[in-house]
């Protein structure tokens, strides 16, 4: 049953801060949500989205630790001028104290250690890594870690299966998480207490990257000028 609220979800276009500035930042959908909805509406799957996720890493006890906050804790949203100043002026966003504590704080958040989820790099200086996992019914084994992020990128329990079916139906046979390498990580994290991150989801993966400020793709929420 379609919602009020998903009834009046639209798609506009632009860059991550461009698309902030058009919608109702307390209806942007978050990956797991963008997953749900292309099971019902297909035309959805061919789209690159901007996602109310807000990944933030930091460097505790020597180990890289992914937080997947929501968009309520997503200083991005929350601050998009102060953000995109501090990107434009830094190239990389640096969340301040009372940002990262409710990222840590919220009980929407989920912490994610980087530690046994990477299994490949990719780009041009290896700047990135990802895992990949089938489709089909017939899922590798996944490590606690690497299933906490799966969830949060696809959705968890019959949302999850559902997907994983729409994915497979049309014809994507593996999908995964792509995300920064975390000696890239641990690099910049040398004199921060932490990195803000932005995420988005394709037709057949989820990433999370440094910010951007150029790169254009959909973003699905309430226009703002239309009332929830």
């Amino acid at each position: 049953m379609i919602t009020e609220l998903e009834d009046r979800l639209v798609d506009v276009k632009g860059t991550f801060f461009e698309a902030v500035e058009q919608v109702n930042c307390e209806t942007i959908q978050h990956s797991d949500q963008i997953a749900k909805a292309r099971t019902n509406t297909p035309s959805l799957w061919d789209q690159e989205h901007w996602v109310g996720d807000f990944p933030m890493c930091t460097l505790e006890d020597d180990e890289i630790v992914l937080y997947l906050g929501r968009l309520e804790v997503n200083p991005m949203i929350l601050n998009p001028s102060v953000a995109l100043n501090q990107i434009i002026e830094k190239g990389v966003y640096i969340p301040s104290d009372g940002e990262i504590k409710r990222v840590k704080e919220s009980k929407r958040t989920t912490r994610i250690s980087l530690i046994d989820i990477t299994e490949q790099y990719c780009g041009f200086k290896n700047e990135c890594m990802y895992f990949e996992f089938r489709t089909s019914k017939d899922q590798p084994y996944f490590s606690e870690n690497q299933w906490s992020i799966a969830k949060r990128a696809f959705g968890s329990g019959n949302d999850f299966e559902r997907y994983m079916e729409f994915l497979a139906d049309n014809e994507i046979s593996s999908t995964g998480v792509h995300f920064m390498s975390p000696s890239l990580a641990r690099e910049l994290l040398k004199y921060n207490q932490a990195l803000g991150l932005m995420a988005y989801i394709n037709k057949s993966a989820f990433f999370i990257i440094p910010p951007s400020i150029k790169d254009i793709m959909w973003m699905r929420a309430v226009e703002l000028t239309k009332r929830i």
